[in-house]
């Protein structure tokens, strides 16, 4: 399985919130760091994360690996990254987990977050930036303050643009399974990507957690309940109740990434 973080987020905090050790003993886990985050390189320009050459990056992560087909579980900009490579390399996507992600969202999301969020981190305005996410928690905020390159990330959101953040949902053939916040403003996009995807493939499920935050997970018996509600495959729901992981930092090309073997 392929993790892939979203916006200012990096692998760690797969870890952090208890996803990948969850995965790790029934998956092996892969566990990247997208680039222009993370311990990835963080060039400045937005040429360098146009959307062909970042999920080649991603499909050459596989490669190094030697895995010929992975499941790819992406959260926001990730689940952009994840239906991108389901799309561009269909032969390399078993399935697809999508979180806080909606292809149908492509133009709404430029104009109400992505231009905005661009300028903000150009000008060094955390404030202006945590008020138009809505995030208050200060230790959270700290965080992703010191930890990301802002210019970085600006770049990355602005090279997403090129030529478009669309992706087509007729070019997605694999199952796919998506999950977002109930109050998050994309819910009606992702109900259309539901409906636009196969059916019997994509199972569509609204977490009531606060419109667009990664949360913490704990692997107990909520979390068995949650997941079956989801309809997840059984070898999700089984992944999701261990927690045992070995993760060994790699560094391929532009990226970092950690790679598990089962145990």
């Amino acid at each position: 399985m392929v993790l892939v973080a979203g916006t200012l987020c990096a692998a760690r905090h797969w870890v952090d919130y208890g996803y990948a050790a969850a995965l790790a003993r029934h998956w092996r886990i892969i566990n990247i760091d997208p680039l222009g985050h993370g311990d990835s390189d963080t060039p400045h320009d937005a040429d360098s994360y146009e959307v062909a050459g970042v999920t080649a990056d991603l499909i050459a992560v596989l490669d190094a690996e030697g895995v010929d087909r992975a499941t790819v579980w992406g959260y926001s900009r990730g689940g952009w990254l994840a239906c991108n490579m389901a799309s561009r390399y269909p032969d390399r996507v078993d399935r697809i987990v999508v979180g806080a992600y909606a292809m149908h969202a492509h133009e709404e999301e430029v104009g109400r977050l992505l231009t905005p969020l661009a300028g903000f981190l150009r000008e060094g305005n955390w404030a202006g930036l945590w008020r138009a996410l809505d995030v208050s928690d200060r230790e959270f905020q700290r965080m992703m303050e010191t930890t990301n390159d802002a210019l970085a990330v600006a770049a990355a959101i602005d090279g997403s643009k090129r030529p478009t953040r669309y992706v087509d949902p007729g070019s997605i053939r694999c199952p796919a399974t998506y999950y977002v916040g109930s109050k998050d403003w994309i819910v009606p996009h992702v109900r259309a990507d539901v409906e636009a995807l196969d059916v019997a493939a994509a199972r569509a499920a609204e977490h009531r957690m606060r419109r667009h935050q990664i949360r913490r997970l704990r692997p107990d018996r909520r979390l068995a309940r949650t997941l079956r509600r989801r309809r997840l495959p059984p070898g999700f729901r089984r992944a999701l109740l261990v927690a045992s992981l070995a993760i060994f930092p790699v560094v391929h090309d532009r990226l970092v990434y950690r790679s598990s073997m089962l145990m």
